[in-house]
């Protein structure tokens, strides 16, 4: 997946929100995407944009005219490249613009129909009122999912293009162990929630070795890349992911993960 993103210095550390800005923007996507081809096999557009103010609906609307004339520059581009079309993707929510609705505005200005998917980043480590365990998270994936459904009229293909667990010590962390068996539940409980179509974890090592510091304990590896209880789960995990599908109509209420076929 190639993300396409961010400020530069070059032209005024800012988002692409002005005409000044977006131009050299959309050159810098032409560029890469004319070099790149359908050699990726997803292009995100910017990452989570909603960041700064998740509410904010100046904010939304400006992200949606991002999409509007980035994505036709992508498929361009694309559309005729060698291999397997890439797919482009928009969104990138972080949790804030999942609960305010900050994709809504892609929905109702038409700009979602010009992707191939929605992603989001549904992080629940620090989640509230009981909101930080796999469990309550599918809950909430799948509600937002419905809510997608609903706005659209359709099904929309979700992608969870960064989600992860911390297994630092202190405020929202777990330990090691709880990371790995936190992140099976993830994995297995994604795959009941219809729309679902592909989910990445974040990430692939520690970003460092303070084991105080929650930005440095997302990794399935250690920073030396000594492998995490994580990393072993992962491997043992990852064929069943691939291979297998939820069977909706043998599930029940009790044991959402009753039956895969």
């Amino acid at each position: 997946m190639a993300i396409l993103g961010y400020s530069t210095y070059f032209h005024d550390n800012a988002k692409p929100r002005t005409q000044k800005v977006m131009k050299p923007f959309l050159s810098y996507v032409d560029y890469v995407t004319r070099q790149l081809g359908n050699r990726v096999s997803f292009y995100e557009i910017w990452n989570e944009w909603d960041l700064e103010a998740p509410k904010d609906r100046q904010l939304a609307l400006d992200y949606v005219r991002l999409v509007q004339k980035t994505a036709p520059v992508i498929r361009k581009n694309t559309r005729n490249a060698i291999g397997p079309q890439a797919k482009i993707l928009a969104g990138a929510v972080t949790p804030g613009g999942m609960d305010s609705g900050f994709a809504d505005p892609l929905i109702e200005s038409g700009a979602l129909d010009l992707v191939d998917g929605l992603s989001v980043h549904p992080y629940a480590h620090c989640a509230a009122n009981d909101g930080n365990t796999p469990e309550a998270w599918v809950r909430w994936l799948a509600g937002y999912e419905q809510h997608i459904r609903q706005k659209t009229g359709r099904a929309v293909p979700i992608y969870l293009t960064e989600t992860g667990w911390p297994s630092h010590q202190g405020a929202c962390g777990k330990s090691e162990t709880t990371q790995a068996l936190y992140m099976a539940r993830l994995y297995f409980l994604a795959r009941t929630v219809p729309n679902v179509k592909g989910m990445w974890w974040y990430d692939l090592y520690n970003d460092g070795p303070d084991r105080r510091d929650q930005e440095h304990n997302f990794g399935l590896l250690n920073e030396d890349l000594s492998p995490k209880p994580a990393y072993t789960m992962m491997k043992a995990i990852a064929p069943v992911v691939r291979d297998f599908t939820y069977d909706v109509q043998a599930s029940t209420r009790s044991s959402p993960l009753s039956k895969y076929s």
